[in-house]
Parts: C-alpha cells; sequence; structure tokens
C-alpha cells in the first residue's frame, strides 16, 4: 500500500470518519472482495489490507461481511509473528464478535489479543486489550471478572499515564458501562413500581460522573476525534437520564440528558462508527419516551432498528426489544428480548430481563 495513504489514514478516520471512501480504496487491492488479495503484495500489506478493509466494514455498519477479512488479516499477523498488530487485529475481532452476538468468540478473541501484547511487550496496547477482555466478560454477565481486569487495567494505564491516571476514550466508556449496572437496573425497578434506595445510586452516580467528566476533558484536550468525546456524552447523558428518575426535582437533569445525548449522537455520526450509534438512540428514545415524545422517542427506535438489523448487531436489537418492552408494557417484545438474550449469552441482561418479566404480570 502507498505510504502515503498509510501517513493520512490516521487523519482521515480519526478526524474526517472517511470510512467509506478508505474501504473503496482498499478494496482495489482485493480479487475476491473479502477473501482473496491481489498478487504481489508484501507481507505487512497481506496482512495490513485485510484488517483495514473488516475496520472499515464494522465502522459502516456491515459487519457480517467484516468477519472474513479480520480473520484473514489476523493469520497473517501471526504468520509473521507481528504480534503488535496480531494484538489489534484480534481486540478488533473481538468487538465485531460482541457486537454480532457471538459472546463465546469475543472472549476468546479477547484473550488471544493479550496474550499477544504479552509477547510483543506493549504495555500500552496491554491496557487497551485487557479492558477489551473485560468489556466482553461483562456483556456475557461475568460481571466480578470484567472488574477484576478493569481494574487491573486502569492501575497499568496510571503506572504508564500518572498525569491521568483514570481510563478514558473507548476504555473509560466501557468501564463507566459496567460501573453504572446497578445504577440502571434500580431506575428500571422503579419505573415498574418498585422503591429501590435512592441515596447510594446517587452517589455511584456522582461518582461515575466524575470520571466521564475528566474523560471528556482528556479527549477535547488532546483533540482525540469526534468518537472519544461522542462515548464520553453518552455517559453523561445516561447519568442525568438517571439521576432526574432518582431525584425528586428532574427538570434540571433531563435538560443536560438531552444536550449530552444530542452531542452523543451527532458526535458518533461525525466519528461515522455505525456499529456504536444506536446506543445512543435507545437511550435517548428512552429519554424522549419520558418526556412523552412518543414521535421522537419512535424515530430514535426506529433508526437504531434499521442501523442493528442490518448488521446485524444482536446485542443491539436486545437492547430494542427489552427497552420497547418495559416502556411500552409489551409482552411480545419482552419474550423476543429473552430469546436474543439466551441465543446469544447476553447476561449482562439478565437481572434486568428477570426484574421485566416480574413486573410483566401485572401488564
Amino acid at each position: 500500500m502507498d505510504g502515503r495513504i498509510l501517513r493520512n489514514e490516521d487523519y482521515s478516520i480519526k478526524r474526517l470518519g472517511s470510512f467509506g471512501a478508505d474501504l473503496a480504496l482498499v478494496a482495489c487491492f482485493f480479487e475476491t472482495p473479502w477473501t482473496r488479495l491481489a498478487p504481489g503484495l508484501s507481507p505487512d500489506a497481506q496482512a495490513r489490507l485485510p484488517n483495514q478493509a473488516g475496520y472499515y466494514l464494522r465502522a459502516l455498519g456491515r459487519l457480517a461481511e467484516a468477519v472474513d477479512p479480520m480473520v484473514l488479516g489476523l493469520a497473517a499477523d501471526v504468520k509473521n509473528q507481528d504480534w503488535n498488530n496480531a494484538a489489534i487485529a484480534a481486540g478488533n475481532l473481538s468487538v465485531l464478535r460482541l457486537t454480532l452476538g457471538d459472546l463465546p468468540g469475543a472472549v476468546t478473541d479477547a484473550e488471544q489479543s493479550v496474550m499477544y501484547t504479552t509477547l510483543s511487550g506493549n504495555v500500552g496496547l496491554h491496557v487497551v486489550e485487557l479492558t477489551e477482555v473485560a468489556n466482553a466478560l461483562h456483556q456475557a454477565g461475568r460481571r466480578a471478572e470484567a472488574l477484576e481486569r478493569f481494574v487491573a487495567a486502569e492501575q497499568m494505564h496510571a503506572q504508564n499515564q500518572p498525569g491521568d491516571p483514570l481510563l478514558f476514550s473507548v476504555r473509560g466508556f466501557h468501564y463507566c458501562d459496567l460501573l453504572l449496572v446497578p445504577v440502571e437496573r434500580a431506575v428500571w425497578q422503579q419505573l415498574s413500581g418498585g422503591h429501590p434506595p435512592a441515596s447510594p445510586m446517587l452517589a455511584v452516580c456522582h461518582s461515575i460522573e466524575r470520571r466521564a467528566s475528566k474523560a471528556l476533558d482528556v479527549a477535547n484536550t488532546r483533540r482525540f476525534g469526534p468518537l472519544s468525546a461522542a462515548l464520553d456524552h453518552l455517559t453523561l447523558g445516561r447519568i442525568c437520564l438517571y439521576a432526574s428518575m432518582l431525584e425528586s426535582s428532574n427538570a434540571g437533569h433531563r435538560r443536560s440528558a438531552s444536550e449530552h445525548l444530542k452531542a452523543a449522537v451527532d458526535g458518533l455520526r461525525s466519528a461515522g462508527a455505525q456499529y456504536r450509534i444506536p446506543s445512543a438512540l435507545i437511550t435517548r428514545a428512552w429519554l424522549r419516551s419520558l418526556e412523552r415524545d412518543d414521535k421522537g422517542a419512535s424515530v430514535d427506535f426506529d433508526e437504531a432498528w434499521d442501523i442493528a438489523e442490518r448488521g446485524p448487531m444482536r446485542l443491539h436489537t436486545a437492547d430494542i426489544h427489552l427497552h420497547r418492552a418495559r416502556l411500552f408494557r409489551d409482552r411480545s417484545e419482552l419474550a423476543r428480548a429473552r430469546a436474543l438474550v439466551e441465543r446469544c449469552g447476553y447476561w449482562r441482561r439478565k437481572q434486568e430481563l428477570e426484574d421485566a418479566e416480574e413486573a410483566a404480570r401485572t401488564w
């Protein structure tokens, strides 16, 4: 691949989100998309090009197409004993399998990526891939194991970057996602007529808000591009939404939630990260439903569904079914959520699903 293309790649992807244009360029090096490369390419190109194709396809929401080139690229990296890029490739493949709903495969690939970082000796990359393992374990419902790895990753990160000791960017977002689990469950229990204690949950919200605010400052100061900031806005939007439901005075929290979620959706669109957009749309649909904006909620749910179904992004479709079931008291949607959670092993949602099924007795 032309060296000028490689030098410009970081700018075009991280700043412009130009995944479609870059994919069209990479496609020129394939004889058969996305399984056979053109002859005469160097060993480095034979690994790099499939990995890039898979990365772009994933970002564009074409998840099913992305598997073959990512597997091809990873195999080439391992053959070349390029452990640094093998770790990155295995990590990307883990994220892909996770979004597709292959939880066992996601955990296996993420653990492989950590093994490759050990071989490479790259401490910074080891932190990144350790958080990918943690996130995959979290989505599989293995929360204690996930927390252990997030804590270990953050300790290593703090040693490596003492000026910014907390995880940030995608790593920080995934850690906050795990830390918010009990708060999210408590909020849904409250919506279903339960009375979980608000004060401990609000304390958790404030703690995570400080994390996410610091991460957003880092993203803006270091000019990471739209993805990192968008994910931080998504975390802050969720916190404001949850706080608005846990506290009696909620108007200010709702306004802040709306502002953060708009920034999250807009930022994810700008980043071109199609496979992440449904998460922000689902949360905003929840907020709009609570504000009696049924039309706006339907628009967000419908767009999230269109993106997720194309992927297919089965964890997102499970979340859409579960949110719709609880917000609209729809037993058929709840049954669909149960079927997908079981099919994928998406046990991160186990307790919420069981809470909803208990509440559904009165629907």
